[in-house]
């Protein structure tokens, strides 16, 4: 992370004119993959998480979703899903599309026993191993929308976030000025408060999208700014006017 920040720093020494004044603009693709019976995403539902992540952001964000597969990706071998794995690295190797300008989100079976249940790369992972681009999520997460914020969450490390509890109470933190730094992850969703907060008279963030609680919520305004900073290094043609492939489908 430290060669990461000083890439982005040392960018922005050299072009001072940033500005969040054009959209981050980007087509989302879903690749869901299913045994046949379990794991099938409809349409709607796919419509509703991009919905989600519009509302999130904020509206410097355009969140498109073009449907490149359908009936999605019928695999039973490979409908269990875990985190770097050869069926991982063989289904995004088998399905992606341009990962500088496509927000690729896969959803397949991760609960088996996994550690996680989502997982997301990074932007500065593109260089080094552009196909395992993207953000995975158990598929009983599209379908139940009161888990929407785990999906937000993932995309948030898509853009370059980080956990609020990064690094914990010791600079750098999460990188991010506006979000107050506390010692560990926050589970369930606890009265407002203190929570392991640094220092202690501050309150951690628990309605923070980059936390863990169940009641996540909300980006700050230097989170954003820096998924802009991240965009403009390692991913600059989201910030085009125009970034799909035509035909295009029109903005949601």
């Amino acid at each position: 992370m430290k060669i990461v920040e000083e890439r982005i720093s040392q960018h922005f020494q050299l072009y001072t004119n940033f500005s969040m004044n054009s959209p981050i603009r980007l087509y989302v693709r879903f690749v869901f993959v299913h045994d046949g019976m379990n794991g099938i995403i409809s349409s709607d539902k796919r419509r509703r998480v991009v919905n989600a992540l519009a509302k999130a952001f904020s509206s410097r964000f355009v969140f498109n979703h073009i449907d490149l597969n359908d009936q999605g990706l019928y695999c039973p071998d490979y409908f269990r899903l875990l985190k770097d794995s050869e069926e991982e690295r063989y289904i995004k190797a088998k399905t992606q599309r341009d990962p500088n300008v496509y927000l690729h989100i896969y959803s397949a079976d991760t609960f088996d026993g996994a550690k996680y249940r989502n997982w997301s790369s990074f932007p500065w992972g593109l260089e080094d191993d552009p196909v395992m681009d993207g953000v995975v999520v158990d598929y009983r997460n599209i379908e139940n929308e009161e888990s929407y914020h785990w999906i937000i969450h993932e995309v948030g490390h898509w853009f370059g976030l980080v956990h609020t509890f990064e690094n914990g109470c010791n600079p750098p933190g999460d990188y991010v000025d506006d979000t107050e730094a506390h010692s560990d992850e926050i589970r369930g969703c606890p009265p407002e408060g203190i929570h392991n907060a640094c220092p202690e008279e501050k309150r951690a963030p628990i309605n923070n999208y980059m936390n863990y609680t169940d009641c996540k919520d909300t980006f700050t305004l230097g989170q954003i700014e820096r998924i802009f900073r991240v965009a403009k290094v390692y991913r600059p043609k989201l910030l085009e006017p125009e970034v799909c492939i035509p035909p295009c489908p029109p903005p949601m």
